[in-house]
């Protein structure tokens, strides 16, 4: 994210027992509205700043994000995403 937006970005997962976060009542998606490929952006203060129920690939899906919420919006390509991993 920072390479593409200047912002540097905490990324947490949240999943079984390994993960960075456990989910050790498997509630995570109940809760969240998400399955298990999708992604949420969540600001300080617990401000859920987007959603995504599912996302095949999260990463660029929160790049672009970033992006609109930056305004600065561009078309992102797996191509692009693969250049700044």
């Amino acid at each position: 994210m920072e390479a593409t937006h200047g912002v540097h970005v905490g990324v947490v997962t949240i999943g079984p027992t390994g993960w960075d976060a456990p989910d050790i009542y498997a509630d995570r998606g109940f809760q969240s509205e998400v399955e298990k490929d999708g992604c949420v952006l969540v600001r300080l203060a617990n401000f859920i700043a987007s959603r995504a129920r599912t996302a095949p690939d999260a990463w660029a899906t929160l790049v672009d994000v970033f992006g609109r919420l930056l305004g600065r919006v561009e078309n992102v390509t797996r191509k692009s995403v693969a250049a700044i991993r």
